[in-house]
């Protein structure tokens, strides 16, 4: 029997879950919880089958669009776009999911990254997120990254779920912007000894 080997696409964009997001600069360091729902239909899909030394798999590429809100959006409603690919064992219902997102307002950027998740049960989907936030407008807050998990499903009616920690969930999610200043010199409290 022919060995599976699935080709793992490489991030391009990025959606967002539990985790922590980094700006870098002159900024002081902040940190702050946010999250989101989020619910997408499919655009396009090709799924194909093939078999593995496990069974026969479903694999999946899709995109998706839809919407997302929360403090991760600032309580607005912004769009979302999802390029996933997904590879799931028909009989377990155990596989895995890659892909790339995007988050707009209107035509401004709120987040790129890419997703990982892994699949389970019936459509249940467990994964991790990592963005880009960008610089707002003048005077900007510093750009910064999104670390999240989040918990979804993936159905043939497209992926929805969670990010950080909505409803029951105990998922965090965090934005953090700003650097720490560099650690100062010791300092020195008279001159050195010098030896005999």
């Amino acid at each position: 029997m022919r060995s599976l080997r699935y080709a793992t696409p490489v991030p391009v964009l990025v959606l967002a879950a539990t985790g922590i997001a980094i700006a870098t600069g002159n900024h002081a360091a902040t940190t702050k919880q946010v999250a989101a729902s989020f619910s997408t239909t499919p655009q396009r899909l090709v799924t194909k089958t093939c078999t593995g030394a496990d069974g026969s798999y479903t694999v999946t590429d899709g995109t998706y669009t839809g919407t997302v809100s929360g403090t991760l959006t600032g309580g607005a409603t912004d769009t979302l776009k999802i390029h996933a690919k997904s590879i799931v064992n028909q009989t377990t219902g155990d596989g895995t999911t890659v892909g790339h997102f995007r988050i707009k307002n209107g035509v401004s950027p709120v987040a790129d990254g890419s997703l990982i998740a892994v699949n389970s049960g019936s459509g249940s989907m467990n994964g991790f997120l990592f963005a880009h936030v960008p610089a707002g407008p003048p005077p900007p807050p510093p750009a910064a990254r999104l670390l999240a998990n989040f918990t979804g499903t993936l159905s043939a009616g497209g992926i929805a779920g969670k990010i950080g920690g909505n409803g029951t969930m105990t998922n965090t999610a965090v934005e953090q912007s700003g650097s720490c200043p560099p650690h100062p010199r010791p300092l020195h409290l008279g001159p050195h000894p010098h030896p005999h």
